[in-house]
Order: structure tokens, then C-alpha cells, then sequence
């Protein structure tokens, strides 16, 4: 199992590789335009709302307490952490879904891939792939308000926060499995039912991307990247995620 999810691990880093080949750079620059400007916009918005509230609540305490301030800073750069990830990163992929979905298809392709062979014009990929995101992002809220919720709770905080963090790391595979996943005519709640029969490689493959979305100037080039690692690790183990006989789209 540990071997597994380190193997999903591994897909996600493979994507970096992926996203300068030649072939596939001018299908990364929008999606990569997007992570950075909201990133970017972002983190300019939220550390000046974060001095502001600093200044306030600092200015609101007694002096002997102005010690505070540094712990106040502390808790506010872990709600940054924590609303870049889920906030932006939720953002950034509503907005690039329609161009994550043509980077997948062009990278599948160039790993040997079948075509799509989608025949919707362009305003109906658009719609499916936003109402694709919506349905992603509701699927998680669902499961993941409720674990957090949990974590204020003492003795079940703990057992709690790790649960959030698999669910998480699930979601993020998912959702950028969902990519590929897509463009072979699988419907969520196909690909939910799909993955889970390989569900260490996936959650392996959304720890690793959970981890890189962590990392700065790195973080840029998450979307991109974890949209060709799941692309390859879609085709290079797509056989065993299907049982012979059965038709997975069922």
C-alpha cells in the first residue's frame, strides 16, 4: 500500500517533466497565467487584510499584552495558508477547467493516447467543465465542513484534522483525475467508483500535489503539472484500475 502511494506520488512530480515539452507549452501558458495572477492578486489582498485585522486587534488589547501580536501573526499566516489553498486553488481550477481539459487531452496524445473524439463545440465543453468543477467542490464541502467542525472538539480534534487531510488528498486526485478521466466519457460519480478500487495511488498522487501547492513559486506551476502527472497516470495505469469484463463506465 505504502509502496503504492508513493508510486501515485511520483505521477505527480512526473508532471512537471511534462509541462515544458514543446508540444504542450502553449496549452500550459493560460492555466498557468491564471494560477499565478490569482496566487499573486490573492496574496497581495490577504496580507493587507491581515495587517489590518493585526493592527486592530493589537491596538484593541492592553499594552502588556502586546506580545500577542506576534502570536496573532502566527494563527493569521495559517488562515492565509489555509484560504489560498482551498480558496484560490478552488478558484484557479473553476477558471482553468475548460483549458485543463484541451492540456490533458494534448498530453495524453502525446503520450500515445486515444483522442477524445469530442464533437461539442467549444461553449458546451466551457459549460461541462464548470458545472464538472461545481459539482467537485460541492462533493468535498459536503464531507469536509463537518471534519472541521470536528477539529475544535478535544479528544477527537486530532483523529479529525488527519481525516481532512486524507480527504483532501482524495479530493485532489479526484479532481485533477478528473481531467482525463473526462475526456474518456466518465461521468464523477463513474470516476469515484473507479478510483477507489486503486484508492492508496490516488491518495498518494493528492498528497504529493497537496505538498507541492505548499511550496512557493512552485505552487505556480501545481495546476499544470498535476493535470499532465494524472494524465499519466491514468494511461500507464488505466488497466488495472478496470476489472476484465466489466465496463467501467457502468
Amino acid at each position: 500500500m505504502i509502496a503504492t502511494a508513493v508510486r501515485g506520488a511520483g505521477y505527480a512530480l512526473t508532471g512537471f517533466r511534462l509541462v515544458f515539452r514543446p508540444r504542450l507549452r502553449r496549452f500550459v501558458v493560460i492555466p498557468l497565467v491564471v494560477n499565478i495572477a490569482l496566487f499573486v492578486a490573492g496574496g497581495f489582498l490577504l496580507v493587507g487584510w491581515m495587517g489590518q485585522l493585526s493592527d486592530a486587534l493589537v491596538a484593541w488589547l492592553p499594552d502588556w499584552l502586546d506580545w500577542l501580536s506576534y502570536l496573532l501573526w502566527v494563527v493569521f499566516l495559517l488562515i492565509f495558508i489555509g484560504l489560498v489553498l482551498f480558496g484560490f486553488t478552488a478558484l484557479a481550477n473553476l477558471i482553468g477547467a475548460p483549458f485543463n481539459s484541451v492540456l490533458a487531452e494534448r498530453c495524453a496524445l502525446l503520450l500515445g493516447g486515444p483522442p477524445s473524439g469530442s464533437a461539442r463545440p467549444l461553449w458546451a465543453e466551457v459549460v461541462t467543465a464548470l458545472q464538472g468543477e461545481l459539482h467537485k467542490w460541492g462533493y468535498y464541502l459536503v464531507r469536509a465542513l463537518p471534519l472541521a467542525l470536528l477539529t475544535f472538539i478535544p479528544g477527537i480534534g486530532l483523529f479529525a484534522s488527519l481525516a481532512l487531510l486524507l480527504l483532501t488528498a482524495w479530493m485532489l486526485g479526484l479532481g485533477y483525475l478528473d481531467y482525463p478521466l473526462g475526456n474518456a466519457g466518465l461521468a464523477f460519480r463513474q470516476q469515484r467508483k473507479l478510483l477507489a478500487r486503486r484508492r492508496a495511488l490516488v491518495l498518494g498522487f493528492g498528497a504529493a500535489v497537496f505538498v507541492l501547492t505548499l511550496i512557493p513559486f512552485v505552487n505556480f506551476f501545481v495546476m499544470p503539472a498535476a493535470v499532465c502527472g494524472a494524465t499519466r497516470l491514468w494511461l500507464s495505469e488505466q488497466a488495472d484500475f478496470v476489472t476484465p469484463g466489466v465496463d467501467p463506465t457502468d
